[in-house]
């Protein structure tokens, strides 16, 4: 792997063209590393090599809901876009989005931020933190811990 002499911010598994790609984008979004990875590589294999270098200690399960009709998208992806501000690692899932940060206090700024960007008369923000400040923790340790106990990777 390129040693881009400072951390990845943060990493997504995606697919394309029926091959699992694993892309890492640097803090400052311009650097973007591509890895093809076999369908029988674990996720956690995939993520242990590129995990960060910094001490993350908080982890946040976080969704916006603007209020109004017709589709949500266009304001759900603006608050994503904002995180992008932010000293944070982020994966975003079909009904959430999951950050993680060095503290609570950072991801609460940023989680405001995505909330504040949202336009409507009506917004809505659920968020769900663990903070363990005397405990580093990854997502990906999490992803790892699932596979582990399956004995296999989930099916996506």
């Amino acid at each position: 792997m390129e040693d881009l002499g400072r951390p990845c911010r943060r990493s997504e598994l995606v697919m394309r063209a029926g091959r699992r790609l694993l892309v890492i984008h640097s803090p400052q979004a311009k650097d973007v590393l591509i890895f093809p990875t076999g369908w029988d590589t674990p996720l956690s294999a995939i993520l242990a090599e590129t995990k960060n270098e910094v001490a993350m200690t908080a982890i946040a399960r976080f969704e916006v809901i603007p209020v109004h009709e017709g589709s949500l998208s266009n304001e759900i992806a603006k608050a994503v876009d904002k995180l992008d501000e932010f000293d944070v690692v982020y994966e975003t899932t079909a009904t959430d989005t999951i950050v993680e940060a060095e503290s609570a206090d950072e991801l609460f700024d940023a989680i405001k931020a995505a909330h504040g960007v949202i336009d409507g008369e009506r917004v809505i923000t659920s968020v769900e933190i663990d903070d363990q400040p005397e405990r580093e923790q990854h997502l990906a340790d999490r992803v790892a811990a699932i596979e582990s106990s399956l004995g296999r990777t989930p099916r996506s």
